[in-house]
């Protein structure tokens, strides 16, 4: 005890020592104050992580309530009509998330606890990634006892008012592709998109190059088609194991467009390459993660910008095919906006492009 007052004794003179010798001002020795400010900047920053800066810039940003059941706190208005929301606090994952005005109208019905009423096609971004309690139950707050949170890969969203198949799309979150929250009225399709690089161990040029328009998990399996020869005929470079077929760069464009098609986008390319009717019965998603380039946005027959024009490049990005029409008033974005735009309307051949990156990075 004497020795614990000792060492107080001598600190204390200490600290005399040190007041004569550098005065400290009283306004420089209190405790400054939280810098709201620079906390909200932060928070305004992780929201529009989410999504291209494209959308995020001129999104508005919600923040999560203080306290259970309050109101959503809005960071900064927005003006074009996409909501980002910051990292959900409760998950273990960095999850912020930007939401078209058909995504967001689903997600206030989940937080109400009610039935979303879906009328067309909503875009969704969540491309720092996410986790969540359930697969299977939209209202867990936690994991199953025995469970674990349920993490995926950076990831664009849809709904649709017909849902999605699930003998057609997976249900396994460890895909990068699958249904979330399945046979409810929440159910939603995942597209994983890789954050980063993936090596990629193929010594052929073409397949290498064919294999980077996806996810490795889906690339390394799928089948392999190198584009048409002089004959029409499209050569098998290697055989798959899923439902997947790649191709490798277009020669026929100056960009690097490789792309990975499932089963109904493969149905609706082959349509395209022999000019007849898709007859989709089913949605279909297709990657071009190396980007797009395109001769043309609205005829799918023009091979070639005409003179005097150039053509038009794509960020990475993945494609939606459906046998429902698009509407241009759902998505009135210009091509080159960055936002997702529908691509040759009003023909057979119409998609969705859903850029997952800016133009100019």
């Amino acid at each position: 005890m004497n020795r614990m007052f000792s060492v107080i004794g001598l600190l204390a003179c200490l600290a005399l020592v040190l007041s004569v010798r550098a005065p400290v001002p009283l306004e420089a020795a209190a405790p400054k104050p939280p810098n709201v400010n620079a906390n909200a900047n932060a928070k305004i920053h992780n929201a529009m992580s989410a999504a291209p800066m494209a959308i995020a810039r001129d999104a508005t940003i919600l923040d999560w309530p203080a306290t259970e059941g309050g109101d959503m706190v809005v960071l900064r208005q927005g003006t074009n009509g996409w909501t980002c929301m910051t990292d959900m606090p409760p998950s273990p994952g960095n999850d912020p998330a930007c939401y078209d005005a058909e995504w967001m109208a689903w997600n206030d019905a989940w937080a109400a606890g009610k039935d979303p009423e879906i009328t067309r096609v909503g875009v969704s971004y969540m491309l720092q990634g996410g986790s969540d309690p359930s697969n299977t139950d939209p209202f867990a707050t936690k994991p199953a006892p025995g469970d674990e949170w349920v993490d995926s890969l950076p990831h664009v969203m849809l709904i649709r008012p017909e849902g999605f198949d699930t003998t057609i799309f997976s249900t396994d979150p460890k895909e990068p592709v699958f249904v979330m929250w399945a046979g409810t009225p929440f159910q939603h399709l995942h597209i994983g998109v890789p954050a980063k690089h993936e090596a990629i161990q193929e010594p052929n040029k073409k397949i290498r190059s064919a294999m980077s328009a996806a996810p490795l998990a889906i690339s390394k399996n799928a089948r392999i088609l190198d584009w048409p020869d002089a004959n029409g005929q499209m050569a098998v470079l290697r055989q798959g194991t899923n439902d997947w077929t790649c191709l490798p760069d277009w020669q026929a464009t100056p960009g690097n467009d490789p792309e990975c098609l499932d089963g109904s986008a493969k149905v609706w390319f082959d349509a395209i390459m022999t000019g007849s009717e898709p007859g989709l019965t089913g949605p279909g998603i297709a990657y071009l993660l190396q980007g797009c380039t395109t001769a043309s946005t609205t005829d799918p027959s023009i091979t070639e910008p005409p003179p005097g024009a150039e053509w038009f490049v794509d960020p990475p990005l993945v494609i939606f095919v459906s046998p429902e029409d698009l509407k241009p008033a759902d998505f009135p974005a210009h091509p080159t906006s960055g936002w997702p735009f529908i691509m040759f309307g009003g023909t057979p051949y119409e998609h969705l492009m859903i850029p997952v990156e800016d133009r100019h990075k």
